[in-house]
Parts: C-alpha cells; sequence; structure tokens
C-alpha cells in the first residue's frame, strides 16, 4: 500500500499542475494558436483594431500590412509608407520591435501612426476563423488581421 501511495501521489501532483498552465486563448472555442510556418510567407492585411472602449480603428485604404519571415524578420506596411521590424515568437506570445520605416507625408487620412503604435504593443496572436489576431499589451484592444 505505501509504494502504491509512492506512485499516485507524484501523478497527482503532475496532472494537478496542467490545469493551471492552460492557455485561455487555447480554450476558446475556434480560436488557434497559429505555427511560425503557418504565419511565414503569407502578406496579413489589417483589416481593424478594435481598443478596449469597442473604438475601431480602420484602414479605410486597405493599404497596411504585416509579412512574417523564417528568420524573425517583420516586412511592415502602412497606407502610405514601408518598413520592417524584428519579432520575437514563443508559443502565442508575440514582441515586435519599433518599426524601421521610410518617412513619407501621409496626410490627415492616414492610420498610419495609430497602426505602427499598435504594433509595438503587440503581446499575444492567435486565429479566430482563418483571421490573424493579435492583442495588444495591458488588455487595451485586438488588431485584426486577413490574409491576402
Amino acid at each position: 500500500m505505501k509504494k502504491l501511495l509512492i506512485l499516485i501521489i507524484p501523478i497527482f501532483f503532475i496532472s494537478s499542475c496542467s490545469i493551471f498552465n492552460n492557455n485561455s486563448s487555447n480554450t476558446k472555442e475556434g480560436v488557434v494558436v497559429p505555427a511560425k510556418e503557418n504565419l511565414v510567407g503569407n502578406k496579413w492585411l489589417w483589416k481593424e483594431t478594435i481598443l478596449a472602449d469597442k473604438t475601431k480603428i480602420i484602414d479605410k485604404k486597405h493599404k497596411s500590412f504585416i509579412s512574417f519571415s523564417e528568420d524573425d524578420k517583420l516586412g511592415v506596411g502602412s497606407d502610405c509608407n514601408k518598413g520592417s521590424a524584428f519579432y520575437k515568437l514563443k508559443k502565442n506570445i508575440i514582441e515586435i520591435s519599433p518599426v524601421m520605416s521610410t518617412k513619407m507625408y501621409c496626410g490627415g487620412e492616414s492610420t498610419e501612426k495609430e497602426y505602427f503604435k499598435e504594433l509595438k504593443q503587440a503581446y499575444e496572436l492567435f486565429m479566430v476563423n482563418k483571421e490573424l489576431h493579435i492583442s495588444l499589451k495591458d488588455g487595451s484592444g485586438e488588431m485584426v488581421f486577413v490574409k491576402e
């Protein structure tokens, strides 16, 4: 009996630990954490950002995008400039460096300033119904991208 308890107790503790390590984005229905190879080689068009207060920022010109490379570089385009950044991806957590871009004048209708700022605040990424979602730090919002 003593040997049986010695075997059962560690198994109980190990299995109970997995209860606390569940990632919430994996438990939501229809939510998938994409593998890096599913991101690389695609151009992801920015559809919108939904802020915590439900305000939507939309790229009216439909030109802003991101594209992931295998070597952790991120191609970035706004509605008037293009650039690049670096990214680190660990499971569903993403960190994007500040964007280095061309400096063309964008005009009053441009959403570039908000777009680049939001990319720098990227925290977690996941897929919902073939759309790439990037949640922002501190729960401030969520960017939505569609594959070109």
